[in-house]
């Protein structure tokens, strides 16, 4: 029995202590952290410096919502957003474009792949495709204008934010770049017309009117391209516009002038110079621009028969003898000092001009066959003999006439007289440039005419 008890109690005794342990390791488990570890917090999101301007390009793929192509596309970029890790997404664009080569939402992918992986002008040439060919592409625009503003090309960067500015990054970004793309555009549009390509500066232009329609960069531009095309009526829209602006500047107001005479109105122009004559009454280039202005305005109130005369490539007699009679001073007022008849001109339309001159003694008749030949080539020396005769009439005392100037010798002057004269009155710079035999044309003749009004104050 005592044997008994003692088993009794060791089993007693090993028990406590094995509670003992127990609690003992239970407490050690929990100041040690031997418990089960505790849930790990989620991870961070990956931050891509270019987050900004990646989009969905399933989004703008034009892909039904169903198809497999869209959802992989979507699911692709949405591993590229969320990893960083721009492989995969390569390696998927790649698969399908092998699938379909034409499938412009798998290149704008492979392009958002290079981008975050540093790649940027592989990126470009990538996506740049795509938004030239869909305006509408906003994934395309939004990424091609990262790539070329870090490729420092403000203007493609400019354009395509501009194209894609729903987006607020685009939009931002497009406001912050658009005066230095302005000025890109008119610097190059600047640079085309020096090298003498009206194209590529025409192209720059188009640029500044839809960027800054109404800035100065813009409407200068219009002003020089149409400068540069020798289009004035295209010129003085430009010029009209420049003025509401810069309503008192003489520079752009005497550039009116010349071109309303040019292709506007020239009585319009006739009042800028009186304006600006009386403003600087000592300037004597404004007052030729004024004396010019008039005879211009006097040309264009004349009858339409008679501004084509003036508008013809090469006179005939007759033609010569219309634009004496209508714009030579004195010559529709004076009257004839001789009665030659000249029997073939009785019938002919411009007969009342033909006579007006021929009796005042500007134009010859044949003296023995009595005929004019008013369908015979008109001669520049013809112009500028009738035109000293003119002076000689109006003015007899010009010292320019020379021997022209004397009693009687005005009417039948030598061509050589009459060329030393036209010189020395301000229509040739030299008796050189006579060349009495060549043809003359309605511009030379009506120039001329001008030049001659202004000698005798008739302008």
């Amino acid at each position: 029995m005592a044997s008994a008890i003692r088993r009794s109690g060791a089993k007693s005794r090993s028990r406590l202590l094995a509670g003992g342990a127990g609690a003992w390791c239970l407490a050690l488990a929990l100041a040690l952290g031997c418990a089960a570890p505790p849930t790990q917090p989620p991870a961070r999101p990956v931050e891509i410096p270019e987050r900004a301007f990646l989009l969905d390009p399933a989004a703008s793929s034009g892909l039904p919502a169903e198809a497999p192509a869209r959802r992989r596309l979507a699911d692709e970029f949405a591993r590229l957003i969320a990893t960083g890790n721009p492989a995969p997404a390569a390696a998927a664009a790649n698969q399908l474009l092998a699938d379909q080569p034409e499938m412009a939402a798998a290149r704008v992918l492979a392009a958002q792949a290079a981008l975050v992986g540093g790649r940027a002008a592989e990126a470009r040439a990538l996506v740049e495709p795509v938004a030239a060919a869909d305006a509408g592409n906003i994934a395309a625009l939004l990424l091609l204008g990262r790539t070329a503003e870090l490729a420092g090309d403000v203007p493609a960067a400019y354009g395509a934010y501009r194209a894609a500015s729903a987006v607020p990054a685009a939009a931002a970004k497009a406001t912050a770049l658009q005066p230095a793309a302005v000025a890109a555009a008119a610097e190059a549009m600047r640079a085309a017309l020096e090298r003498g390509n009206q194209p590529q500066a025409e192209s720059s232009l188009r640029r500044l009117r839809e960027w800054a329609p109404d800035s100065a960069e813009a409407l200068h531009g219009e002003r020089a391209v149409a400068a540069a095309a020798g289009d004035p009526a295209r010129e003085l829209a430009a010029v009209r516009r420049l003025l509401r602006g810069q309503p008192q500047s003489p520079e752009l107001l005497e550039r009116q002038a010349i071109l309303e005479v040019e292709s506007g109105d020239a009585g319009a122009a006739v009042a800028i110079l009186q304006r600006l004559a009386e403003s600087q009454p000592r300037d004597t280039r404004l007052a030729g621009l004024l004396d010019w202005a008039k005879f211009q305005w006097r040309l264009d109130l004349l009858p339409p028969a008679v501004r084509r005369v003036a508008d013809k490539p090469q006179l005939d007699r007759a033609d010569l003898a219309t634009l004496l009679y209508w714009l030579a001073p004195g010559v529709r007022r004076g009257r004839g000092s001789t009665g030659r008849i000249a029997s073939d001109v009785l019938d002919h339309p411009q007969r009342e001009e033909i006579v007006r001159v021929v009796n005042q003694g500007l134009m010859d008749v044949d003296e023995t066959l009595h005929r004019f030949a008013p369908d015979q080539s008109a001669k520049r020396g013809d112009v500028l003999r009738a035109l000293v005769a003119v002076i000689a009439e109006q003015r007899p005392g010009s010292p320019c006439l020379g021997a022209a100037g004397a009693p009687g010798g005005s009417r039948r002057l030598s061509l050589e007289v009459s060329c030393q004269a036209a010189s020395a009155c301000g229509l040739l710079p030299s008796p050189g440039d006579c060349l009495t035999a060549a043809p003359v044309t309605g511009a030379e003749a009506v120039e001329w005419i001008r030049l001659a009004a202004a000698v005798v104050g008739d302008s």
